[in-house]
């Protein structure tokens, strides 16, 4: 395990509290967006994960020593951002969701005119 350095916020218990539940229903709209197609679901829980490790240092540290997510988190401390290469990468698949989501969309819409009745 690597050493983990506190960030999180002090909040009094209320003000905790409506962090929790603002990252709660984050996570709600994120869980909703992986299924529909018009709400960017993965946005919202990756909003909803930089809430909560805010105010949460379980949650601080468990993003800091996962080994999916540490190499980012050290990167972003280090860097406070992105590199130009990941801002590249990530508005291709910005995009490319986009074009998929469009694509599905315009799928439905030309299935249902081709059933309706005449």
């Amino acid at each position: 395990m690597s050493s983990y350095q506190d960030n999180s916020i002090r909040a009094s218990g209320l003000a905790r509290l409506a962090i929790y539940g603002v990252a709660g229903l984050l996570v709600l709209v994120g869980l909703a967006g992986l299924v529909l197609p018009i709400i960017p679901g993965l946005l919202f829980l990756f909003f909803a994960l930089w809430l909560l490790s805010k105010v949460s240092t379980r949650c601080a540290a468990w993003l800091h020593n996962n080994p999916h997510t540490a190499g980012q988190v050290k990167f972003w401390r280090r860097t406070r951002g992105l590199s130009l290469a990941q801002h590249a990468r990530l508005l291709g698949w910005l995009a490319a969701s986009a074009v998929v989501r469009g694509l599905t969309a315009i799928g439905k819409g030309w299935r249902n005119l081709r059933e309706r009745p005449r």
